[in-house]
C-alpha cells in the first residue's frame, strides 16, 4: 500500500521485470532468409572461364541453377556470395560477369537496399560496369541472401566466389597464364 501511494500501479510492484522483458525480445527474422533460392552451379565461380549461360528465365541457354526473379542464395560450389570486384569479362559460365560494386551489409538481418550489380564487357578501361542492375542484399547471419532480376542481357550472369578460398586481388594473378576451367 506504501508503494501504491508513491505512484507506483499493483503491477509494477508484483512484475518489476514486465517492462524489461519486451525491451529484450529478439530482432525478427526478415523472411527472404528463410525462403530463397539456391544458386550452387559449379561454372558460377569466378575461376570459371566461358560459357554462353545468362540468368534470364525463358531462353534456352538459361543457367542450370537460375529460377526466375527471387531472393537467392550462393553455395558452393559455386561460392557464398557475389564478388565485390570485378572478375573480369568471360568469366563465371558467361561473357558477361556480374559482380557487386558496393558492400555487403554488415550488421545480421540488415538490408542494403538497391545495390549496383555491374557487368563487366571488358570493351576497355571503363568497361567493367557495362550494365547495370540492382539487388537488395540481406546479411542472414551466416550467410547472404540477394533479390536478383533477370540479367539486362543474355550473354550476362550473377557471378559468385568464396572468400575464404579467393581473394579478389588475386584472381587474375592465379589465372594468368593458366587455363581456365
Amino acid at each position: 500500500i506504501f508503494l501504491i501511494a508513491l505512484g507506483f500501479s499493483l503491477a509494477q510492484v508484483i512484475t518489476p521485470t514486465a517492462a524489461k522483458a519486451s525491451s529484450t525480445t529478439a530482432e525478427p527474422v526478415p523472411p527472404q532468409c528463410s525462403d530463397y533460392m539456391i544458386l550452387d552451379d559449379p561454372t558460377r565461380t569466378v575461376y570459371y572461364g566461358p560459357e554462353m549461360y545468362c540468368d534470364v528465365y525463358d531462353i534456352a541457354t538459361k543457367s542450370p541453377d537460375w529460377q526466375g526473379p527471387a531472393w537467392y542464395r550462393m553455395l558452393p560450389p559455386a561460392g557464398i556470395m557475389m564478388p565485390q570486384k570485378t572478375p573480369g569479362r568471360q568469366r563465371c559460365g558467361t561473357g558477361m560477369a556480374g559482380w557487386l560494386d558496393g558492400q555487403h551489409p554488415e550488421i545480421q538481418f540488415q538490408t542494403t537496399v538497391n545495390a549496383r550489380v555491374c557487368f563487366d564487357i571488358d570493351f576497355g578501361p571503363d568497361s567493367n560496369c557495362f550494365q547495370e542492375s540492382t539487388t537488395n542484399i540481406t546479411n542472414c547471419g551466416q550467410f547472404y541472401v540477394y533479390q536478383l532480376q533477370d540479367t539486362p542481357y543474355c550473354d550476362a550472369r550473377y557471378c559468385s566466389y568464396d572468400p575464404v578460398e579467393l581473394n579478389m586481388d588475386e584472381v587474375e594473378e592465379k589465372l594468368t597464364g593458366k587455363d581456365l576451367l
